[in-house]
């Protein structure tokens, strides 16, 4: 097959125009009329394969393929053949540390209970994946344009992700993620959106939609769904790419699957990492999203974020967390559903509060500073959702965002500012 593919790609490049044509002419010819009977080796299939990665551009080459050659069975058996034997042989090399071997031991061990957080965090430890030959890379999308539900029903069958990944791989993105999509395994949706997490470089417009419907997907399980979410929404600052997605995707998601991905994101201090990422996701469902989910989802956000109250259970009187998170979220409540008399109680006991710091006990200056930035913080939320009303979420994180002074007194202003 090495040598095969040096010939026909030495021909193609060494080929004039005119000949270009013919080339593609026998190409389209030899794949639509192939037949085993009259090819036992296979090197004429093999060797159209090759010349149509080639030709396959925007996928206009199958599609030509199918409208000069409607009936191809032939075809589509030698290609299920050729991505059927395509198996990948993980052999450990004598001499291999010991670590690696841990790791790999470890990868099995998370593929086999479908832990798909701890699979993703040790298939970074795998960057260079193979890929597929010019022939096998072109079997599979010949079959995936052909013959989709055979792709599907193949992907299925894959027991690795050493073997699901490259044939995921083998498609441009939005159909690996399409074939995902319909796919009922969770090995292959991994392989897939494992993929996409790796991607760095924002999604195209058919790449996003793709993925949005995977996710749709995926939360139709409710008891994978957290998971799932374990695996890309933790912390996501990691994969800030995929939000546009997520957001797409969301407002179709029940009531469970919205709380879930809510609680999914890990509340940092003392530095909210991820908060501009979160917005971009709830901008984006906030587009489409009905009165009801966009309801549920602040409410469960509100719910967290004040128990959370700037990790002030963690007792780190180190921290001085002054945003989280979930700011948009909470603000989407607080400005939309939320009761305007009780926005306004809270505020002024915020600042009663404040003005009675000094009688708390205080074990150190940062324990001090901690009290004073987190009830500053919670005081702006309050004032921005009292002050934009529904626009508050995007208001406050515009880049011209009104200054949010706390109405401290000249005292106080000198006293506390100095600290903060």
């Amino acid at each position: 097959m090495s040598a095969l593919t040096g010939a026909v790609a030495t021909d193609i490049h060494n080929a004039s125009n005119d000949l270009l044509a013919h080339y593609l002419g026998w190409t389209i010819e030899a794949l639509g009329e192939w037949h085993p009977d009259a090819d036992r080796y296979g090197l004429r299939l093999t060797a159209g394969l090759v010349a149509a990665k080639f030709w396959d551009i925007g996928d206009g080459f199958w599609k030509k393929l199918s409208q000069h050659h409607p009936q191809h069975e032939g075809l589509v058996s030698g290609l299920k053949r050729l991505v059927s034997g395509a198996k990948t042989e993980v052999v450990v090399p004598i001499g291999t540390p010991q670590y690696e071997i841990e790791i790999l031991e470890s990868l099995r061990k998370a593929e086999a209970r479908g832990d798909w957080a701890e699979l993703e965090t040790k298939t970074s430890a795998f960057p260079d994946r193979n890929e597929h030959p010019y022939a096998l890379t072109g079997a599979i999308r010949g079959l995936y344009r052909l013959a989709p539900n055979e792709l599907i029903a193949l992907a299925d069958r894959q027991t690795t992700w050493f073997d699901a990944r490259p044939l995921l791989g083998a498609l441009r993105t939005a159909d690996a993620l399409d074939v995902a999509c319909r796919s009922a395994s969770g090995l292959v949706r991994f392989a897939a959106l494992e993929a996409v997490l790796r991607l760095r470089r924002p999604l195209t417009a058919l790449e996003t939609d793709a993925l949005a419907n995977l996710f749709h997907e995926m939360s139709s399980d409710g008891e994978a769904w957290p998971s799932w979410l374990a695996t890309f929404n933790r912390s996501p600052t990691r994969f800030p790419h995929i939000q546009h997605a997520l957001g797409k995707a969301l407002p179709g998601c029940t009531d469970i699957a919205l709380r879930a991905y809510v609680d999914s994101i890990d509340l940092s201090t003392p530095t909210a990492h991820g908060r501009i990422e979160v917005a971009a996701c709830l901008r984006e469902f906030s587009v489409t999203a009905s009165i009801e989910a966009r309801r549920s989802l602040s409410r469960r956000a509100w719910d967290r974020w004040k128990n959370w109250n700037f990790g002030v259970e963690s007792n780190d009187e180190t921290s001085t967390a002054d945003k989280s998170e979930l700011d948009y979220a909470v603000l989407i409540w607080l400005g939309s559903f939320e009761d305007k008399d009780l926005v306004a109680q809270e505020m002024q006991r915020v600042e009663s509060a404040f003005l009675l710091i000094e009688n708390d006990w205080h074990s150190n200056i940062m324990g001090l500073q901690q009290k004073v930035s987190r009830l500053t913080a919670r005081w702006k939320i309050y004032a921005m959702a009292q002050l934009k009303g529904a626009h508050a979420p995007d208001a406050y994180f515009a880049k011209d965002a009104p200054a949010m002074d706390f109405p401290m007194s000249d005292f106080h202003r000198h006293r506390y500012t100095s600290i903060r």
